[in-house]
C-alpha cells in the first residue's frame, strides 16, 4: 500500500493508521469481529469474482506447465510453509471456545472454515496459473493484483484492482485485530487480567513495530524477521501438534472411563 498507493507519505504515519483499526477491533471484542467477517467475507467473494470473470480471456491451459514450477522439493516447502501461517488462526479459534458455545460447536467451525478457505485458495491459485505462466509471475510482485492488467478486457472493470488492494487490505487489518484479540484474551487467561484493552494495545504496539522493522533498511533485521516468517513457521506445529494430540488422548481417555 505504501509503494502503490501511498508512496509520498512516511511509512510510520502509514503503519500508524494503519494499525489503529485492528488495535481497535481487538478492543470490541469476538463478537463484533464475527460479525464484520461475515460482512468482509461477502464482499471480499464478491469482488474477487468479479475480478476473475474479468479476466477470463486470458485463461489457457498450456500456461499450467510445467506443473511443478521450479522443482517439486521447492514447491512442496513453500506449500508446507505457506499452510503453517494458517495455524495461528485456528489456535486464536480455539482460545475463544467459551464465547463459540463449547469445544464441540468450535471444531465444527473451525472445519466449516478449513474446507472454505481450502477451496477458495486452490481456485485462486488456479485460476492465477492459468492467467499466466510460471516465469512470468514469478517476476510479478502481488501478481493477484495484477491479474485484470494482464488478461482483462478493456472495461471499467480493469480498474478493479485498485479497489481490491483496499479490499485486501481490509481483510489483513481486520485478521490482524483477530489474532491481537486472540493474544490479549490469552494473556487476560493466564495473568487473570479482566480488562483486554491494555494487552490489545500492547500487542497492537508491537505488531507495529514488528512492521517498521522489517522495512526499516536494516538488513539483519529483515533476514531475521524474514527467515521466522519463512523458514520457521514449521517449527512452531511441533508444539501445536503436540496439543492437539494431548487433548485427542485426554478425550479418549475420559470416554473409556466414562
Amino acid at each position: 500500500m505504501h509503494v502503490y498507493f501511498f508512496h509520498d507519505a512516511k511509512i510510520t504515519a502509514v503503519a500508524f493508521f494503519f494499525m489503529l483499526v485492528p488495535t481497535a477491533f481487538s478492543f470490541f471484542g469476538f463478537e463484533t469481529i464475527g460479525r464484520t467477517a461475515k460482512i468482509l467475507g461477502i464482499i471480499a467473494l464478491l469482488i474477487q469474482l468479479l475480478l476473475f470473470i474479468n479476466s477470463y480471456s486470458g485463461y489457457e491451459s498450456y500456461k499450467l506447465y510445467p506443473v511443478s514450477g521450479d522443482g517439486i522439493s521447492s514447491m512442496s516447502g513453500f506449500a508446507f510453509r505457506s499452510l503453517a501461517l494458517f495455524f495461528p488462526m485456528y489456535l486464536m479459534c480455539l482460545t475463544s471456545a467459551k464465547g463459540q458455545n463449547g469445544m464441540k460447536n468450535t471444531w465444527k467451525i473451525m472445519l466449516i472454515s478449513a474446507i472454505i478457505a481450502a477451496l477458495f485458495c486452490a481456485v485462486i491459485q488456479f485460476l492465477l496459473a492459468l492467467s499466466g505462466s510460471y516465469d512470468e509471475l514469478s517476476r510479478l510482485f502481488m501478481p493477484l493484483y495484477r491479474i485484470s492488467m494482464m488478461t482483462g478486457d478493456e472495461n471499467f472493470i480493469v480498474r478493479l484492482d485498485k479497489i481490491c488492494a483496499f479490499v485486501w487490505t481490509a481483510l489483513a487489518l481486520f485478521t490482524s485485530g483477530y489474532v491481537i484479540y486472540g493474544l490479549s484474551h490469552l494473556h487476560c487467561e493466564a495473568f487473570n487480567q479482566r480488562d483486554i484493552r491494555p494487552s490489545a494495545l500492547f500487542f497492537g504496539t508491537a505488531v507495529c513495530l514488528l512492521a517498521l522493522f522489517r522495512f526499516s533498511g536494516k538488513t539483519n533485521v529483515a533476514n531475521m524477521l524474514n527467515l521466522i516468517t519463512d523458514k520457521c513457521s514449521i517449527l512452531f506445529l511441533i508444539p501445536i501438534v503436540l496439543m492437539i494430540a494431548t487433548g485427542v488422548c485426554k478425550a479418549i481417555r475420559r470416554k473409556s472411563v466414562e
